[in-house]
């Protein structure tokens, strides 16, 4: 699939935009950019759902650093489980 994409946008055109091979992906995939200001909105309130539960941690969101494009959380050192187990 990736040779006959390339294939297409050689021969459609010598300079493509960002935006252009952006909805293009959108339009063969059905992919689009993930926007973290809503991650982190849903990171806050799996946090409130799960906040009584002393063995579910999540980071806290900076909101201040958080956009559409970036999100800025809490780092935390954890073990995979496959590790534990």
């Amino acid at each position: 699939m990736s040779e006959i994409l390339y294939e297409y946008l050689i021969s459609q055109s010598a300079f493509w935009t960002i935006d252009a091979l952006s909805n293009l992906v959108v339009k063969l995939f059905g992919f689009q950019e993930i926007d973290y200001s809503k991650e982190a909105a849903n990171a806050e309130l799996f946090a409130n759902n799960f906040k009584d539960l002393d063995y579910v941690k999540v980071p806290k969101i900076y909101w201040e650093f958080t956009t559409p494009q970036a999100i800025q959380y809490t780092n935390y050192c954890y073990i995979e489980l496959s590790v534990i187990v």
